[in-house]
């Protein structure tokens, strides 16, 4: 028994060194896994977010930082990186509270209108009280020089904390929400994006991508952003620390 959970346990590890390539900070011997003598801890995507799996969005308060804020940085970083950087490329950080001028919603819409070159802005009806981004957190799109109708847009939702599976099917599709709350939505259908720090189970996979669109967990996440992005380093390494000083991993 103890030499097939030790098979099962390994067999994983190496899927997930596949997995989050470049991104993965461990080495892997034939009976031992070690942090890898190049990683730094504090910037490390993956660990970022094999601390917050384990520890949850609570841990490491004395660092004063939100984890759950960065993991929003790091997941457009990384929806960035896999739908491509060119100049015509954008992304918008809608979650909220907002980081930008654009506080309210009608204008977080009128923004994020101007910037696809698509959308029209926001039409008459807002959100409910309790919805105050109405479940975006990320929008990234891929665009063309024309900058006519028709490009390929992703509208993502990251979950952070561990009750992720109920926001499995909280953001609506692309293209209800565009109708919802835009006066003339984008001619495709933006797609949808999850976002979480954990690892799914094999058994997970199918069915969670069909309710919530191309899910990023973990390996994918550090894949394509798997240094922590630079303006919020500092504040992801605190965090780190005090996580590190106050938990120790199971």
């Amino acid at each position: 028994m103890s030499e097939r959970l030790a098979s099962d346990a390994f067999s994983e590890i190496e899927d997930r060194a596949e997995a989050a390539g470049v991104g993965y900070p461990f080495t892997v011997g034939t009976r031992h896994i070690e942090l890898a003598p190049h990683v730094d801890i504090k910037e490390s995507t993956y660990i970022f977010q094999l601390l917050l799996s384990n520890f949850g969005v609570n841990a490491g308060k004395t660092s004063r930082v939100r984890p759950e804020r960065d993991f929003e940085d790091i997941s457009l970083d990384a929806a960035e990186s896999y739908l491509g950087r060119n100049n015509h490329d954008g992304s918008y950080l809608f979650a909220f509270p907002r980081r930008t001028d654009d506080k309210n919603f009608p204008a977080a819409v009128d923004k994020l209108s101007e910037r696809l070159g698509e959308g029209g802005g926001a039409n008459s009806v807002g959100p409910a009280k309790d919805q105050k981004d109405a479940f975006l957190d990320i929008v990234v799109w891929h665009g063309f020089a024309d900058r006519r109708p028709g490009q390929m847009i992703a509208f993502g939702q990251c979950a952070a904390g561990g009750n992720w599976r109920r926001k499995v099917t909280e953001l609506p599709s692309g293209d209800v929400w565009c109708r919802a709350w835009m006066f003339d939505p984008p001619a495709v259908p933006p797609i949808r994006m999850l976002f979480i720090p954990h690892r799914l189970t094999e058994e997970e996979w199918k069915t969670r991508s069909i309710l919530a669109g191309v899910v990023f967990e973990r390996c994918r996440i550090a894949y394509h952003s798997p240094v922590v992005p630079k303006h919020v380093a500092k504040r992801c390494g605190r965090w780190v620390t005090a996580a590190l000083n106050t938990n120790v991993l199971p």
